[in-house]
Formats: structure tokens, C-alpha cells, sequence
């Protein structure tokens, strides 16, 4: 979770790690963007996440390009690619209490990359590509 926003404390956020705008590629079979950094990139060497569309069901292709029209149109020169109506980058405390008004409290932040990689392994992915 901690990848996608900026930490609650001020003094803990680091600008080096926020996803940037210029960074997304589109295709019309998926997209990118680059992730500078995380907690087990201790020298910012940084990775590209690929998320590809689906056909069947909820789709992250289609609601990725709605939300970057969106925060083009409306943010069109800040540099970060995720941002609240605002215009900020989300914090942890922001995205956890959207969370929670769509999902019970047993759902937390690591819940989403628990149940991801649960998910990928059932569908027979390799480990590498899940990690």
C-alpha cells in the first residue's frame, strides 16, 4: 500500500518514491507505469508494473484510462500520477478509510497483495512473474 501513497507523517514521505505521470505507458492490451521505489529497493533501482485488461468481469484497463483522463484534465501539469479530487497524492490513512466504506474491517492494506498473489497462483502464474 505504502507504494501507491505518501506516508501519514510529513517528515516520513519521500518524493523520490512517488509514481509519476510520465512514467505510465497505454496499449490497448494494458498498461504501465513505473514504481521508483519500495521498501525492498533499498537503492531506487525501481520497477515497471504491468497490469493487462480483462475481458471478463471488472476490468483495471478500462478504469485506469477513466482515471487518467480525469486527473489529466483536471491536474494536467503535477508531476505524480496518483492524486485525490484535491489534487494530492493519497496518504495511507486516505486510501484505508475508502477501504473501509467499501470493504469490511477484516480488509486491510496487505490484503490486497495477499489476496493478488493468491489469486495469480491460482491461475497458474509463475512465482517471479507474481512477485
Amino acid at each position: 500500500l505504502m507504494e501507491l501513497t505518501d506516508a501519514d507523517r510529513v517528515n516520513l514521505r519521500d518524493p523520490r518514491k512517488t509514481i509519476g505521470r510520465a512514467s505510465v505507458h497505454l496499449s490497448p492490451e494494458s498498461f504501465s507505469y513505473f514504481l521508483p521505489g519500495h521498501k525492498g529497493d533499498r537503492f531506487f533501482e525501481g520497477n515497471t508494473v504491468i497490469i493487462a485488461q480483462r475481458l471478463d468481469g471488472l476490468d483495471p484497463h478500462a478504469l485506469f484510462k477513466r482515471y487518467l483522463s480525469s486527473r489529466d484534465r483536471r491536474f494536467p501539469y503535477d508531476p505524480a500520477l496518483f492524486l485525490t479530487a484535491r489534487g494530492a497524492v493519497p496518504t495511507r490513512t486516505w486510501f484505508l478509510r475508502r477501504l473501509r466504506k467499501l470493504f469490511p474491517n477484516t480488509i486491510a492494506g496487505h490484503s490486497l497483495r495477499a489476496g493478488g498473489a493468491t489469486y495469480f497462483a491460482s491461475e497458474g502464474w509463475p512465482d517471479d512473474r507474481i512477485q
